[in-house]
């Protein structure tokens, strides 16, 4: 008989104990497990019980991924004093908030969240893509930034699209970050914040010579 613990079966299989477990052994071992069935075999659960929740590994990295933009977002919309910021508070608050829960996750995001130009195709955070875009669209409506006369409605669209490589580069600047209490991190994002924000005002230059600095001094 082997001495191995195997652990107990949960009396209602959830996708909550399924993605924890798989998370769990990715940060145990630095990667996935080898297969379904091996990852089925140490729950102790049957291959189909696992199909019936998620059809693959990536499965469950798309939706934790999509998660933390969903979570941040209802977080943020809980509390009274976010309703009365301005577009560009509003995006301030998104990003610290984000990554103060990103702070609970960050194995994971050195582990698995993919790295520089693979994570702008990457099919795994497709889901975390169209969750952040749909926050911007939202946060840009209710703050009134889409009343602006000046602003041409294409410009707009644009600065959706560009609020994606955005969060991910501050992403990748975060997971290279070693100052104490990533510092540096906070900085960047006022930086790239302020920079979006006067974008969709036609005043760029100095926020962008600002970021140029920054990103050339400390960026990695």
């Amino acid at each position: 008989m082997s001495d191995e613990v195997k652990k107990e079966e949960p009396t209602e299989l959830t996708k909550e104990f399924v993605s924890g477990e798989y998370w769990d052994c990715v940060l145990i071992n630095n990667a996935p497990p080898t297969s379904v069935y091996s990852f089925c075999k140490s729950l102790t659960i049957s291959e189909r019980e696992f199909y019936k929740l998620y059809s693959s590994f990536e499965a469950i990295e798309k939706e934790f991924w999509a998660q933390l933009i969903s979570e941040t977002y209802q977080l943020l919309n809980e509390d009274a004093d976010y309703q009365s910021y301005d577009f560009k508070g509003k995006m301030l608050a998104f990003f610290y908030t984000f990554f103060e829960k990103a702070l609970e996750h960050r194995s994971k995001f050195l582990v698995r969240f993919p790295a520089k130009h693979h994570a702008l195709c990457s099919k795994t955070l497709g889901e975390m893509r169209h969750e952040f875009t749909e926050v911007v669209k939202e946060i840009a409506q209710t703050s009134g930034q889409q009343s602006v006369a000046l602003v041409p409605a294409k410009l707009i669209e644009e600065s959706y699209r560009g609020a994606w490589p955005t969060l991910l580069y501050v992403i990748e600047f975060w997971r290279h970050d070693t100052s104490e209490g990533f510092q540096d991190t906070d900085s960047l994002i006022e930086k790239v914040v302020k920079l979006g924000d006067e974008l969709t005002n036609f005043s760029i230059v100095e926020a962008a010579v600002d970021l140029a600095k920054f990103a050339l001094g400390r960026g990695k």
